[in-house]
């Protein structure tokens, strides 16, 4: 009984380039890409709800460029994009988490 506005889909990874690629196409209250990247055959959306972007600056798994290009396509979209690097690699810190929950206060209850 939660509603779309109330609700953030978020993944990790691969996770987090499935957030992207299959989520936007719901009213949701926002998405959330950790470490994540874009798929190649990704195509616009209308509507596209507010996408918080986070990353380490020392992922050995996901460069740091495959999030920059992300941001630098879903903003070319016209989709509101948060972006927040962080000194971590591929992992989700405290201070990964505190931004998070940021997002989702303020997407959620805003």
């Amino acid at each position: 009984h939660i509603p779309w506005s109330q609700t953030v889909i978020a993944g990790f990874s691969q996770g987090g380039a499935m957030t992207i690629d299959v989520a936007r196409q719901f009213p949701v209250a926002g998405l959330i890409c950790m470490s994540g990247y874009l798929h190649d055959d990704l195509t616009p959306v209308d509507s596209p709800p507010p996408t918080l972007i986070v990353h380490g600056q020392f992922d050995p798994v996901v460069p740091l460029e495959q999030a920059q290009a992300l941001k630098s396509t879903l903003e070319s979209w016209n989709t509101t994009v948060f972006y927040q690097e962080f000194a971590m690699g591929h992992e989700i810190t405290p201070a990964a988490i505190a931004t998070i929950r940021k997002f989702i206060l303020k997407v959620c209850f805003s």
